[in-house]
């Protein structure tokens, strides 16, 4: 007869300094878009729209 393997997952404190650094990287990558002026402004180099279009002309899906 086959016995089966229980799957054990890691203790929640394992993973605790993971999810504290992505969490941190995503706040402060979204606090940087906010506060960045060109990051809304149409006529600016880093317009988010000008991304975006670009992505959709190129992208494949």
């Amino acid at each position: 007869m086959k016995t089966q393997q229980k799957f054990t997952s890691p203790s929640p404190w394992i993973l605790l300094p993971l999810r504290l650094f992505l969490g941190v990287t995503f706040i402060y990558a979204g606090i940087q878009k906010l506060t960045d002026p060109q990051f809304f402004q149409p006529g600016a180099v880093g317009y988010i729209g000008k991304q975006i279009i670009a992505y959709a002309h190129t992208s494949l899906l």
